[in-house]
């Protein structure tokens, strides 16, 4: 069952998707969120965010 990411800046939505997992650099360490996950929003730290979707990886450069 995969879940909804949205990567938000101030100017606009830079992704909207159905993925089955991520896991991303934040200010208090890496994260892993999967599906049933509690509704999170943080802040992003610059480093590689990874979005699994369908078994396949797909780096995402956060700066």
């Amino acid at each position: 069952m995969p879940m909804h990411l949205e990567i938000v800046t101030a100017e606009r939505v830079v992704l909207s998707d159905e993925v089955d997992q991520i896991n991303a650099p934040t200010r208090d360490g890496r994260i892993g969120v999967l599906p049933r996950h509690e509704p999170l929003m943080t802040i992003l730290q610059a480093g590689e965010l990874t979005i699994i979707k369908n078994g396949e990886r797909t780096p995402f450069a956060v700066s």
